[in-house]
């Protein structure tokens, strides 16, 4: 669950096996902002490889997501 805020200037990642809820007082203001609702190594992630992801969880937005760039939701559903 993400509340409150969340301020960067580059690539901010949330991975939960059981997905990613961002509550209605979150504001995300970043460069890029990734959620997976699958379970990421850490090992893999900052290897920079492909990463094969089984996606396993959900994304549940209700805050404010900002960035300069991109957002990604990979989850089993997105709402």
């Amino acid at each position: 669950r993400l509340s409150g805020r969340v301020d960067s200037n580059g690539t901010v990642v949330f991975a939960n096996p059981y997905g990613v809820y961002v509550d209605g007082s979150a504001v995300i203001d970043v460069g890029s902002f990734v959620a997976i609702g699958a379970n990421v190594s850490r090992d893999a992630f900052l290897a920079g490889a492909a990463l094969d992801l089984p996606l396993s969880g959900a994304i549940e937005n209700h805050g404010l997501i900002l960035a300069d760039e991109n957002v990604s939701l990979l989850a089993t559903s997105v709402l």
